[in-house]
């Protein structure tokens, strides 16, 4: 028994340790072995935790006045304490992990599986084990050899008396044994295990999504943004070249785009005509802008006021391959795309390269956090 003396001491500690740190939490030390513990602890870095009796945990509490701590509480308590942000701890904490051999009636996380293996029993009694839980084995060398892989225990079942036996047995433990946290709390904030265990690359991809829907939103309704600016600068560039090739101003801007639809409505024709001479089908194309009837005589005429010698048999293919077919729907597909530039790029990148490539990665997932509140004006 603690004297009221040691208790107030104890209590004192407690509030000190709220008072001094930045991360406070607690573990729940229920079944939680002590030499499993104490090797895990061994790696932790700059974490401290320590074993409080929960009485004196509460009185603690109710000092400071954070009464809604004790629902966090667990019987067996222990307190977590660190200059480390919450999701940091709880992230290093997460990744200690050790095993333990299997009791009846433990749970599988897992499915437990036996694989074809010559183990260190000898042949024996022990082969009707194995036997009993529908193992295949042999004998190999005097010991005992499973022939067969065998799922044991699936996923969320209890194990056995006979199946603990049998993994104890081929020194198996899967049983894992982790710190159990229950909350972190920052001072201002209680973060319970549940919003501890949230993945991290998730959310910032679910970040990264909704900013991409919100500047999408905000370029639909033309709010610009340091974000979406360049964007409508293009598409008002590129409205712009729609726009004046329509009413027919020609300038250095549109004049490449105009010839590339020209060459494109050209290969166009003479994938249907089969025509490989281009003036025949420049002749043909011309005639048909100008709302002229493509015939054998048009296309001759166009063909002689420029002084190139009409192939009658080419004319007559030419005229004959166009006759079904609706040239105005087919021309749809020559619709203004912007230029793309293909950069090139050595087989292997340096490690500079990587990471300035992550670097850039991370600024960008910053940026577009920070980003939804510039948006709105937050």
């Amino acid at each position: 028994m603690l004297s009221r003396e040691e208790k107030a001491k104890i209590i004192e500690e407690i509030v000190n340790i709220f008072n001094s740190y930045k991360t406070v939490g607690f573990v729940d030390f229920y079944k939680l072995p002590t030499r499993e513990y104490r090797e895990m602890k061994k790696k932790l870095n700059s974490v401290n935790i320590k074993f409080f009796k929960k009485s004196l945990v509460i009185k603690a509490l109710e000092r400071l006045n954070k009464k809604e701590l004790i629902n966090f509480l667990p019987n067996a308590c222990g307190i977590i304490f660190t200059s480390k942000n919450p999701f940091e701890v709880y992230k290093e904490i997460k990744k200690l992990i050790t095993y333990r051999f299997a009791k009846e009636n433990d749970v599988a996380e897992e499915d437990i599986i036996i694989k074809p293996m010559v183990t260190n029993i000898p042949a024996g009694m022990a082969i009707a084990e194995f036997q009993k839980l529908k193992i295949e084995v042999g004998v190999e060398a005097g010991k005992i050899a499973i022939k067969k892989e065998k799922v044991l225990v699936k996923k969320g079942e209890k194990i056995s008396k006979e199946v603990a036996s049998i993994l104890q047995k081929l020194n198996i433990k899967p049983i894992p044994i982790r710190i159990k946290i229950t909350c972190l709390f920052d001072g201002k904030i209680i973060y319970p295990r549940e919003v501890l265990e949230l993945d991290e690359k998730f959310y910032i991809n679910q970040i990264l999504k909704i900013f991409s829907h919100a500047n999408s939103i905000c370029e639909k309704i033309g709010w610009i943004t340091r974000y979406n600016v360049s964007n409508l600068v293009k598409k008002a560039y590129l409205n712009a070249i729609e726009l004046s090739i329509k009413i027919e101003f020609f300038n250095e801007k549109n004049i490449r785009e105009i010839l590339r639809r020209s060459l494109v409505q050209v290969n166009i024709f003479k994938s249907l005509t089969n025509i490989e001479n281009m003036e025949y089908v420049y002749a043909a194309l011309l005639l048909h802008e100008a709302k002229k009837e493509i015939t054998e005589e048009n296309i001759k005429k166009i063909l002689e006021a420029v002084g190139i010698a009409p192939d009658e048999a080419k004319i007559k293919s030419l005229v004959e391959s166009l006759k079904n077919i609706n040239i105005d729907e087919v021309l749809k597909s020559a619709t203004l795309q912007p230029v793309q530039v293909v950069q090139t790029q050595a087989p292997q990148e340096t490690k500079k390269e990587e990471e300035k490539k992550k670097e850039e990665e991370k600024k960008r997932e910053e940026e577009a956090v920070a980003g939804l509140g510039a948006l709105f004006g937050f």
